[in-house]
Parts: structure tokens; sequence; C-alpha cells
């Protein structure tokens, strides 16, 4: 590269570059968030806590849609940790069988919505006609009429919901066991300690910051949850927000509900950031390489393997197998028969106007939010990982808070917002640019992990090699910076697609006649004739369509389960 190239003579537009993408984290983030907060504690004017009092704790149907969203996000913490963790440290450091079989579980369950694995248990364990109570009665209870399982309860509920969870415990829990160095458990061997013990006292430990950022960030996805709960018929947070949206609206109501669970979200995402934050003071890794032992456990390794064979029976080949094989059958509640067999239902989602309308306008809003989420992240990744700026921090936190928001939070903001003047006379509510600036600020914090991963990767020398030869901050960005995490560009931008197709909460708010996605279209068909099997059409096709385009991607970006580049 020569110094001619480098050199780009004129006005600099980085600033204006920083600003305006500033600007729009501010808007797309900030302002649906402050329209929550005026909305819930101002009363004409006036600061108040009385909405608080009306339609939160004097109501009793509120208050425990609050407890069940409070019991449910541990819980599935909880159960979250206890299964992830053995997972990860049997992954990480056993001679465990069929490793690869828990890291796909792990993947599918990252990049596939909870709604569909809800219908697929509907399907399998409804009272009444869920295919493996049919079944169940038919073999061993006949004198029942219904059951003998159901699936409409809390415990199905978080059993349902623990999958993402348990991968968010898996991912970041067995990245720290696989970077610690063994000379710790090597030391505590030598000493006499048991296996066990070894374990106990030395390697969960060390991962112990890495296990409770885990359980943090599967507690604020379950509170953002509204397919799952929509579905199972159980108040939580999220469907007491939707019902203060339909007729009657009652927009103080929707309001003071968000700012609740959006409080508890951003209370999980703060002691994330400083669990996170104080994770330096517990690195083991060092510039000496090595390479992670593994603990050869004999029969007890069998444990570790069960435990993955039944984490990956449940979270994916049940639940999809349900969905494929219903697919392809006309009625539920009785045993099929291959005599049976149609393809009349994926006929019927792939020619009707409706169905068609909404792939049409859920790929058109994925691809636009991935390009702007793209280019937002790559700005506020720089800023916060290379600018000496004094509001960096507060930028990335801004930056990232939709993680602890619910989508279904966001969407009552952006309602407040375009509802109210000035912004009414846009005339953008009803549309689907809601929807387009929903999605951003949703899929904004995970853009930007995955960039800012790759830009830590780039020593700045490079740039300020790039400086000194004369180039502007535009002109070292485009020779240098975008080159060099083009392979983090890509895997952001299918993460961001990914996300979008699927997304749930935010649709179901802001969708009006036209605008349909995926995800709502597969809850109108789920409601419609015939609905259970057009629905696990639908749902087949969309997880045949993220699996697939997530795995080219992580074929051609050489990037592994967990987005590591690969050797």
């Amino acid at each position: 590269m020569s110094t001619t190239q480098l050199k780009r003579p004129g006005f600099d537009a980085g600033k204006i570059v920083w600003a305006a993408c500033i600007l729009l984290t501010v808007y797309f983030v900030l302002l649906p968030m402050a329209y929550l907060v005026i909305r819930a504690f101002f009363v004409d004017g006036t600061p108040s806590l009385s909405l608080f009092v009306e339609y939160l704790f004097a109501d009793p149907r509120a208050m425990r849609a609050g407890l069940n969203s409070l019991i449910f996000g541990v819980s599935v913490a909880a159960v979250s940790v206890l299964v992830g963790v053995p997972l990860a440290f049997g992954v990480s450091r056993t001679d465990m069988a069929w490793k690869e079989l828990v890291r796909i579980t792990v993947l599918i369950a990252i990049i596939t919505p909870p709604f569909l694995r809800t219908m697929a248990y509907i399907l399998l364990f409804g009272p009444n006609a869920g295919q493996l109570n049919v079944l169940l009665r038919w073999a061993f209870f006949p004198e029942m009429a219904s059951g003998p399982l159901n699936v409409y309860t809390i415990p199905g509920l978080i059993l349902l919901s623990t999958p993402i969870g348990i991968a968010q415990v898996f991912i970041l829990t067995s990245t720290a066991l696989s970077q610690m160095d063994p000379a710790l458990e090597e030391a505590a061997r030598t000493s006499g300690a048991s296996r066990a013990r070894t374990v106990w006292t030395v390697s969960l430990p060390v991962c112990r910051n890495a296990i409770f950022a885990g359980a943090l960030m599967a507690f604020a996805i379950a509170l953002s949850l509204y397919g799952t709960p929509h579905l199972l018929g159980i108040d939580v947070l999220t469907t007491q927000i939707r019902e203060a949206l339909l007729m009657p609206i009652n927009f103080e109501a929707a309001a003071v509900l968000s700012t609740g669970i959006t409080a508890l979200g951003l209370m999980a995402l703060v002691a994330y950031r400083q669990v996170t934050r104080e994770a330096n003071r517990y690195q083991t890794v060092s510039g000496k390489g090595f390479r992670p032992a593994v603990m050869r456990l004999g029969g007890y390794r069998h444990l570790f393997t069960g435990l993955g064979i039944l984490y990956g029976l449940l979270s994916f080949v049940l639940p999809y197998g349900a969905l494929i094989v219903i697919s392809f059958f006309p009625t539920l509640g009785r045993l099929p028969s291959f005599s049976e067999l149609t393809f009349s239902h994926y006929v019927y989602v792939f020619t009707s106007d409706a169905s068609l309308r909404a792939i049409w306008n859920s790929l058109i809003l994925a691809t636009a939010t991935a390009f702007i989420s793209i280019i937002l992240s790559t700005v506020i990744g720089y800023i916060v990982v290379r600018s000496r700026s004094r509001f960096r921090g507060l930028l990335d936190y801004l930056a990232i808070a939709p993680l602890a928001l619910s989508g279904i939070a966001i969407a009552v903001g952006l309602v407040l917002v375009y509802t109210s003047q000035p912004f009414v006379r846009l005339h953008l509510y009803g549309t689907s640019w809601l929807l387009l600036f929903a999605y951003i600020a949703l899929q904004l914090p995970i853009a930007l992990r995955a960039i800012q991963t790759s830009l830590m990767q780039i020593g700045p020398e490079l740039e300020e090699a790039a400086r000194v030869s004369g180039a502007t901050w535009a002109g070292s960005m485009r020779m240098v910076i975008l080159p060099l995490i083009k392979q983090g560009l890509s895997y952001a931008w299918v993460l961001v697609f990914l996300g979008v197709i699927p997304e749930l909460s935010a649709s179901i708010m802001l969708r009006q006649l036209g605008n349909d996605t995926v995800a709502t279209m597969l809850l109108d068909l789920w409601g419609g004739a015939g609905g259970f099997q057009r629905a696990s059409a639908l749902g087949t096709a969309v997880f045949l369509l993220v699996a697939t385009v997530f795995f080219v991607t992580r074929w051609l970006t050489r990037r592994d389960a967990f987005g590591t580049v690969k050797s």
C-alpha cells in the first residue's frame, strides 16, 4: 500500500460521521425509552408515581404478572446455570462423546426463536390433542379424556424458555474454561486434591464471572420473551403490555408496565457489565502457549454425554421433528396415517398472497436493518474501542442497552413517540418504518458486540502508520480497518439478518394491515383454520432458511459456532 494511496487531501468528514451515528443511536434507542419514562412518571406535566400505583401496585393481575415474570426470569437463569455449566465443562474439559452435537444444538438454540419450540411442544404435549398425549392415552391411560401431560403451566414455560438461556451460559463458560491455564488444576492435583475437588475449588471459581454473566443474560432474555408466554396463556409483564394496547387502548398502563420490565432488565445489564468489566482481575491467560487439559473420566463421562443428548433431544430433535412431521398431515388429535401424507400446507405457504407478502416484508426489513446496524455499530465500536472520548463509556452503555429491553417495550416507546407531537406529523405510525426502527434498536447490540471483538484484535499501530502517512480518519477506515474486520462485519450482518426474520415481540405490537412479517404470519396461521399444520410448515421453512444462511456464512467466514475465527 503506497503513501499516495492513503493520503486524502481536503476535509476529513470523520467528525461529522461520528456525530451522525451518535445522533442516530440516540434517536433509535434513547428516544423511545425517554417517551416511556415521561409517560409513566409524569401526569399533566407533573412528576408523579400515581400511575404506578394505579396500573401496577393496585392491580392484582398486573402484580401477579410481575411476580410471574420475576419467578420466570430467576428460574430460567437457575436452570440455565445448572445445565449450561456442566455442558460447558463436559465439552471444554472432558472426554465426553458427541461434543459436536451439543455445540450444534447450542447454535440452533441461539438462531431460532423460542416461540417455534413452544408451538412444537403444544402440538406434542397439549392436554387434549397433543400427539404424545394421544399416544400415551392410547398405550397407558385409555380411561383419561385429556393429559396426562400439560405444557400450559409455569414449569412448562420455564422448560421451553431455558434452551436459549443454557446457550448463553454455555458459550460464556466454555470460553472461560478453554482459556484457563491447566497448570492451575495440575497444581491442585499435585497437592493431593481429587478430580472432583479440583473442579469445585479451582476450575469453577476461575470462571465464576462468566457463569454469573451468563445467568444475568439468561434472566434478561427470559424477561423479554413474549411469544412463549402468549402461546401458553400465562400472564407475564410482556403479555400484559400487549393487552394494554388492545381495545380499549391504555397508553399509561402500557408505559408503566414497559418501564417496570425495562428497569428489571437494565439492572441485570448493569450487573452483567460490572461482572465483565471486573473479569480481568481473574485472567489466567498469559503469553505462554498451552493446550486446555482434557480430563479422562472413564465411565463418568457418560453422565456428561447423557446430559448433552437430553439437551439436544428436548431443545432440537423433539420440537423440530414434531414441526416437520405435523406439517405433512391434515389432522391432529389422533395418530397419523402415512396414507394421509400431504404437501398442501407447504403449497399454501409458498403460494398464498398473505404468506408471500409476509416473507417479502421480513426479507426487506432484515436486509435494511442489517446494513444500517452494521454502519452504526462500526462507527460506535470504533469510538468505544479506539477513541479517547470521555463519553465513550456512556455511548457503549446506550448502544447495548436494548439487550435489557423487551422488544415489546421498544415497540410501546415507538408508538408513544409517533403518536405524540411533533413526531405525529411524520405519519409513520402504522407503517413499516416503525418496524425498521424497532429492529435497528434491538439488533444494534448484537452487531456491536461482534464488530467490537474484531476491532479489539487489530493493533493500533496499523492505523497510526496510515495516519502518519497522511490518511484521514475516513481514509484509514476504508484502507486499513474495514479490510481487516471484513469477516467480523460479514458475521455481524448475518447475525442481525437472522435475528430480524423471526422477531415477534416488537412485530406483533407494530404490525398493521399489509406489513405483516413471518413471525406475525405464524401467529395468524396458528389461530386460523388448519392453522397448526400451516404454521408448522411455515415454521419449518423459516428454520431451514435461518439454519442454511447461518451455516453457509459460518463456512464462508471460517468461524466456529461461537463466532471464533478458525485457524
